[in-house]
């Protein structure tokens, strides 16, 4: 995976094909989580890329600044 592009509220990421058959999958889901140790279910921002492309890469946006993710 390579993380580009960054500023204060989004992110682009984006990563090779895994090898293998891969038949069936029309999309791929990129997904940032914020860092925490508590049990509750903490905020999720995320984004998808065409699988047909042959660069997956897409742009995760609701960033929060100074959020480990």
């Amino acid at each position: 995976m390579i993380v580009g592009g960054v500023d204060s509220a989004s992110i682009y990421v984006s990563w090779q094909k895994p090898e293998g058959m891969m038949n069936g999958i029309t999309l791929y889901k990129a997904l940032a989580r914020e860092a925490s140790r508590a049990v509750e279910q903490t905020q999720e921002h995320f984004c998808f890329a065409d699988a047909s492309l042959e660069e997956l890469g897409c742009s995760i946006s609701g960033l929060s600044p100074s959020t480990t993710y």
